[in-house]
């Protein structure tokens, strides 16, 4: 028994031993490490890099000797946002306790109110979750999406949304002021208005050391689901604050043939598969892994989704109680 345990003890010490050697050490937690690691994991994993024209490794040699060991946890998440920006990708987001980095353009005005459409508009307002809905004049009915980012469960209550649609002669589906959530909740909705299968986005996955190693093109589809579904004319209305898993959306709804798009372009921060990291110093990270292209191979990261009717709202009809977008898609459901 002790020649036994003698060995055990001793197989044990091998394997522990083998198992550093295989691994290596744990990194550093210090400055310049956690510099290197940010830069690496997106120079090997980063799906953008051509898409956006950035040369990652001018950048390294840029930033990494302001990364030195003696800078403040203030000055490298001020250094590390500086690296990201040049990216100009909302899904490239870093989460630290000096601040949360995210890109997001600033050129754009919202003004967008959905206060404005239950006061002006709806017959009668109903709110459900993300969901605000309910008729507007010439028997049509409203849907106005807040977010797809909540719980998926939240939108199981669509199908009683769409029962409540049934006898309307057009719905306007309204994904303004939308900055996106999770794609399944997407498809989710967008399942109870297809009337058949059909693909509505491609996606490639970086696979390789090189920034230009992808793998093949994978098809999306949208496709029927749920115990009702509506299938007569409908309206989508997007804006520059539709965003991500909402523009997921305006993608899918766009290869309906009965479906027809409204507004003004989405912002252009599209799919992405992003993924999620940790820094050595508990720094949380995300960076997109995919590219993303519409159901004719079309890549709209970075420049938004065209809308098929193109109508603008001003400051001035806001004040004036109006809302041209939904006026259009009103006019053109009737």
């Amino acid at each position: 028994m002790i020649v036994k345990k003698i060995i055990f003890i001793l197989f044990l010490s091998l394997l522990l031993s083998c198992g550093e050697t295989l691994l290596g050490p744990d990194p550093e937690n210090k400055p310049s490490e956690n510099f290197r690691i940010l830069w690496e994991n997106f120079d090997r994993h980063y799906s953008r890099f051509e898409l956006k024209g950035v040369d990652w490794d001018a950048l390294y040699s840029i930033y990494q000797p302001l990364a030195a060991d003696g800078v403040s946890g203030e000055e490298l998440f001020e250094i590390t946002s500086a690296l990201l920006s040049h990216l100009k990708d909302m899904h490239a987001i870093l989460e630290t306790p000096y601040g949360v980095y995210r890109y997001w353009p600033k050129e754009y005005e919202n003004f967008f109110d959905l206060k404005l459409i239950e006061s002006n508009y709806l017959i009668e307002t109903k709110k459900r979750s993300v969901f605000t809905y309910g008729e507007l004049e010439n028997n049509l009915g409203y849907i106005h999406i807040r977010s797809f980012g909540v719980d998926a469960v939240f939108f199981e209550i669509i199908d009683s949304i769409v029962r409540e649609f049934e006898n309307f002669n057009g719905v306007i589906i309204d994904v303004r002021n939308n900055g996106g959530g999770n794609s399944s909740n997407s498809q989710t909705v967008a399942s109870r208005f297809t009337d058949s299968k059909r693909i509505f986005s491609y996606n490639k996955y970086r696979n390789g050391p090189n920034h230009n190693d992808f793998s093949e093109l994978f098809p999306s589809y949208i496709a029927p689901e749920g115990t009702k579904r509506f299938t007569k004319p409908i309206a989508v209305l997007t804006d520059r604050f539709t965003a991500s898993a909402a523009e997921d959306f305006a993608m899918m709804m766009k290869v309906i043939p009965y479906v027809t798009t409204v507004g003004d372009t989405t912002l252009g921060a599209i799919g992405g598969s992003p993924k999620t990291r940790e820094l050595p110093n508990g720094w949380v990270y995300r960076l997109s892994t995919a590219r993303n292209y519409s159901s004719d191979f079309i890549s709209y990261e970075g420049v938004g989704i065209p809308p098929d009717i193109f109508v603008q709202s001003a400051e001035s009809d806001s004040l004036s109680g109006k809302d041209p977008v939904l006026e259009k898609a009103i006019e053109l459901l009737q």
